[in-house]
């Protein structure tokens, strides 16, 4: 591509800082295509830098002749320093370590008072070892004075990684000659090309950067208004880049260009023949247009060198139809291709791509098969948007010759999607069975109308007697095992807490856990084991919300362990939650921060969308508590609550937790407003510790923006609700903010004045007294627990050392030993330590320390 000077200017100016660091470095290395205009910044640099001297010397031909590589060389180095280049006429091409060495003794000696930079562009056309050797050898050498630049459009042979190692080499790869949008948008306006931003970022995306590409698609634009590559930029890629190759290597690229990416081992198997690491890292040093991604371990065609050899493959392909007398037996179809491609993906459990290319190759049939061959519910889970548009391309008349995978995503649809669409898909499949009916036999009909029954326990969600009636049916129909639901299915929807989603009734807490108890051991054992934990994670919620402390303790540690034996991450995750709230109401903040910390690379290695976004909620739920605003999620602390992976049947859970940020940060504006969006979600379902929170949370709004009078009528909601299940914990989990609110409401309710919804009785009494018992034991238990935080916090690294050894019965002596300091500097740290726990003595801070839970 040839560039205006103002174009020149556009973009090179970038590279001045990247360029400018061969002037400390003995080698520097730039590898890009060409069309990337290395050669055009390099010349640019050296025109602006006329202070330097340069020796630039162009390779315009493959050769291996070394003599001639090197007079070459030489010659460009005596227009420029002739007492050096006189002397290196005077060695051969240096070919053994003595002679290469005997040249880095000349440059030296010669260059010791002025530097000289060595440019070798298009170096991939150099295939001299010895010139590999001595440059290898030279760049080795910091003070030597010399400093060489090897362009190339392909890696070169040098060992370019040991050489950055040792901090000799510097590697400018391709990206930074590339355009980035900025620059398209200037260049552009430079040329005299108008582009909407879709259009700037379309060619962006067409060319990676790739300059000459950016260039070559503008003259095609400005002649058709169309932004495509041109026939030219084909040609540039053909005359520039395909002769370098095999016949048998260019018709590899070929059938590989039909991939988004490749390895070895997906060569191998695409093409059908054996493709060793090698061979494909020989890809890449080969060519300008094929890169290495080290993180996924793949390899990947720039767009337009890939487009151009599908189009090779295509006329190939075309040809091999005209002339099949002729066939080459080398040929694979592309359906071929996206089959073999497809299989290879869905054995090492990468679906998503499996199913694509399975796809692609029209194998409807071993799409719908390999959905009942393992667990997809990871999938499901992870992928709905991908689930819904394959199973929408797949013909009716395929989805209907396989029950299970129809069913297994039918019960998707259900939990996933959008529930009120149940009975119209199980409905065609009821249609198909009845059909069907003769031809599959009694047995199997039941088997199936059994996983229907468990799809409709589905579409009744939320409602536990009716589920649990579904359930029985289908265990009864299945004879106990059902070959859709799984122990990968996420039981909890993603909420964090699981009897949030059963309680729909006030007043009906005791038989809900009782019925949700009774009818999951059916679906768990149907489902392989499926939420096991779930009952006593169930017991410890219910403990908990109602202040039985210890037995909400036991059962959570009962349902973390059981839940381990199956790696039920979900259960374990909400059985975790429910700790760090016992640790927090117990005044053991660090405890309670711990205790989620230890989840949080767990979740992270699931690659689990829902539990991610539940483990987010459940540390912003306890950070609120804390005042910990940096210790939650970017995204429920910018209120992006809508789209997130938890289930909608969760959904509510996740606006409850927003809340409690808002009160933590003061919005109480905010608040106030989400309040009425949290009243029309909880309706979904009639969430009622959904409502209770809501409630509270509305009260605590109102009470700081309006008066008592409007905060009262919420709160006294909230103690409806808490009234008649006899939930207590919740209002204490607000306590800092709901503590005069609430003695309010008592004197009020005491003089007559004010009256709640129910019917007044000495067991509300009871039961305002005890809750407003808890909130203010909660509220001293976690000021004293924070404070304890304030109080770690103030301790030096040094300090807790020593205050940990004194609860040891180190002596001021064996302390001063075992950290190598002296025994004065003991003393100092232990003044300023006890200072610091308000403590008189080595007994107190002892004590203290125990109370801190240092030891």
């Amino acid at each position: 591509m040839i560039e205006s000077e103002k174009q020149y200017l556009l973009r090179r100016q970038a590279l001045q800082t990247s360029l400018q660091s061969i002037e400390t470095i003995p080698l520097m290395v730039a590898v890009a295509a060409i069309g990337y205009g290395k050669t055009t910044a390099v010349n640019q640099w050296m025109e602006t830098h006329p202070q330097l001297r340069f020796a630039y010397v162009h390779l315009p031909h493959e050769t291996s002749n070394a003599d001639y590589l090197w007079k070459r060389i030489i010659k460009r180095i005596q227009l420029v320093d002739p007492d050096l280049g006189k002397e290196l006429e005077a060695i051969p091409v240096p070919r053994t370590v003595e002679e290469r060495e005997l040249c880095a003794e000349v440059i030296e000696r010669e260059l010791c008072d002025d530097s000289l930079i060595l440019v070798l562009d298009d170096y991939h056309h150099a295939k001299s070892k010895d010139l590999d050797l001595l440059i290898e050898h030279l760049a080795q050498y910091p003070k030597l004075g010399l400093h060489i630049l090897v362009l190339s459009r392909t890696s070169v042979s040098l060992p370019v990684d040991e050489l950055v190692l040792k901090g000799c080499c510097k590697m400018l790869p391709a990206d930074v000659f590339q355009f980035d949008k900025e620059d398209i948008h200037a260049y552009t306006e430079l040329c005299g090309v108008i582009l909407t931003p879709v259009q700037e970022y379309q060619l962006l995306t067409m060319s990676e950067g790739w300059v000459a590409a950016i260039h070559l698609i503008l003259e095609q634009f400005r002649s058709t208004g169309r932004l495509a590559p041109s026939t030219s930029l084909y040609r540039l890629i053909a005359s520039s880049e395909i002769p370098r190759y095999s016949k048998q290597k260019f018709w590899l690229l070929q059938i590989l260009s039909a991939l988004q990416e490749f390895n070895a081992s997906l060569a191998s198997s695409v093409c059908g023949c054996d493709i060793s690491p090698l061979m494909a890292e020989q890809f890449e040093h080969e060519s300008s247009f094929i890169y290495h991604d080290e993180e996924k371990g793949m390899y990947r065609m720039h767009p337009l060198f890939r487009e151009y050899l599908q189009q090779e493959y295509a006329k190939h392909s075309l040809l091999q139809q005209n002339n099949k007398a002729r066939l080459d037996p080398l040929q694979i179809d592309l359906e071929t291709i996206f089959f073999r491609a497809g299989t290879w993906y869905l054995e090492r459990q990468t679906p998503v791509l499996g199913f694509t290319y399975l796809l692609k190759a029209h194998a409807y049939d071993t799409i719908m098969e390999e959905f009942s061959k393992a667990s997809r519910n990871r999938l499901l889970d992870a992928e709905p948007s991908f689930i819904v548009s394959l199973f929408n391309t797949i013909p009716n008349e395929v989805r209907n010759r396989h029950f299970y995978p129809w069913l297994a995503y039918i019960g998707f649809y259900i939990t996933n999607i959008d529930i009120t669409a149940a009975e119209t898909l199980l409905a065609e499949v009821q249609s198909v069975l009845h059909a069907r009916r003769k031809s599959l036999g009694e047995q199997q009909v039941q088997a199936i109308e059994g996983e229907m029954a468990l799809m409709r326990a589905y579409a009744f969600f939320n409602d536990a007697k009716v589920m649990a009636q579904y359930f029985r049916e289908a265990f009864k129909l299945l004879g106990g095992r059902s070959k859709i639901a799984d122990k990968d299915k996420i039981i909890t929807f993603g909420s964090p807490h699981s009897l949030y989603l059963y309680y729909r009734e006030k007043g009906s807490l005791d038989e809900t856990l009782k019925t949700v108890l009774a009818m999951f051991p059916f679906y768990s054992e149907m489902a392989g084991g499926c939420g096991k934990g779930l009952d006593d994670l169930l017991g410890a919620e219910y403990c908990l919300e109602r202040g039985e402390m210890q037995k909400a303790h036991i059962c959570a540690y009962r349902a973390f362990y059981k839940a381990s034996s199956l790696d039920q991450h979900e259960v374990m995750l909400s059985a975790q939650f429910c700790l760090a709230r016992l640790a927090a109401s117990n005044g053991e903040i660090q405890e309670a921060i711990s205790i989620m910390e230890l989840q949080r690379e767990k979740i992270a290695g699931l690659n689990s969308p829902i539990l991610q976004a539940s483990y987010d909620l459940c540390v912003a739920y306890i950070a609120s508590m804390l005042n910990r605003p940096n210790d939650i999620a970017n995204w429920i602390r910018s209120g992006d609550v809508v789209h997130t992976p938890i289930l909608y049947h969760a959904q509510g859970f996740v606006y409850l937790v927003y809340g409690k940020f808002l009160l933590m940060q003061k919005s109480y504006i905010q608040l106030e407003i989400l309040c009425e969006k949290m009243k029309e979600t909880f309706s979904t379902f009639s969430n009622q510790l959904g409502y209770l929170h809501t409630f509270i949370q509305e009260a605590i709004a109102k009470n700081q923006l309006y008066d008592a009078t409007s905060a009262e009528i919420s709160l006294l909601r909230a103690l409806e609700i808490g009234f008649a299940d006899g939930l207590v914990v919740p209002f204490a989990e607000y306590s800092s903010d709901i503590m005069d609110l609430l003695l309010t409401v008592k004197k009020r309710y005491q003089t007559g004045v004010l009256l709640p919804h129910s019917a007044q009785s000495i067991a509300f009494s009871s039961y305002l007294d005890k809750v407003i018992s808890l909130v203010i034991d909660y509220f001293a238990t976690m000021k004293d627990g924070l404070d304890d935080v304030k109080v770690l916090k103030m301790l030096s690294s040094r300090e807790l050392e020593i205050l940990t050894l004194l609860t040891q019965g180190k002596t001021n002596q064996s302390i001063a030993k075992q950290l190598f300091v002296a025994e004065v500097t003991v003393r100092k740290h232990l003044t300023a330590l006890y200072k610091k726990l308000a403590v008189r003595g080595r007994a107190e801070a002892v004590r203290r320390a125990l109370e801190l839970g240092i030891v």
